[in-house]
């Protein structure tokens, strides 16, 4: 989720993909949104837009209330039984409780922590420099990136990956570009599709035909 009351109008084409391409390689997983099923709940998430409250609390203990808002977020998704999480960071608005909960996952299941999305990828080296709690940002698509991460292979094998090497913050030469035309058709289950269709009035389902930005 974000601290904006922004929503996406349509299920997360991203998280459709990775799901229906991870089948393909006989790896099954959990998506979910955040952002739309709290809308309506009773979670005022704008103490995350206090970045100074929120560092301290990272670097020096919990804060009472910011540990009760988490719990709350948690609670909207079933995330314990997991042993890698991934969180997908757009923006600035996203980054702040999207580091609140990995850390919270972290220290209570001991998950292993990637973050991707445009923010992350642009911060990466300053990321896991200071947060030691997320493990990993893939910085460009994530399709075989995830796909390797969740096989164990080593770090500097796979494509499009910042991670730590002792002190130092290395990324992976390696690329690998995905063909979209052998891309499988995006798998929405897991996504709250009900609540698209409640706050709009409609469901556009959205499909993939280039990749990047235009601008």
């Amino acid at each position: 989720p974000s601290t904006s009351r922004n929503h996406t109008s349509n299920p997360i084409l991203s998280l459709g993909v990775l799901k229906s391409y991870l089948a393909t390689k006989d790896i099954y997983i959990d998506i979910d949104d955040l952002d739309i099923k709290t809308i309506d709940k009773d979670i005022n998430t704008s103490i995350f837009k206090k970045h100074h409250l929120i560092l301290k609390s990272l670097d020096h203990g919990r804060n009472f209330y910011l540990n009760y808002v988490a719990d709350k977020l948690l609670k909207q998704s079933n995330l314990n039984d997991f042993d890698i999480i991934g969180f997908s960071v757009m923006s600035l608005k996203q980054f702040p409780i999207a580091l609140v909960l990995a850390k919270k996952l972290k220290e209570e299941y001991d998950s292993q922590i990637i973050l991707g999305g445009f923010y992350p990828k642009t911060n990466a080296y300053n990321i896991l420099k200071r947060f030691p709690f997320i493990d990993y940002i893939v910085g460009e698509e994530g399709e075989v990136a995830l796909e390797m991460l969740a096989k164990g292979k080593r770090p500097q094998s796979i494509p499009f990956l910042y991670y730590r090497d002792g002190d130092v913050v290395r990324r992976s030469n390696r690329k690998s570009l995905i063909n979209l035309n052998y891309l499988p058709a995006p798998d929405f289950r897991g996504l709250p599709i009900e609540l698209y269709k409640h706050y709009h009035g409609y469901l556009e389902l959205p499909y993939e035909l280039s990749r990047g930005c235009s601008y």
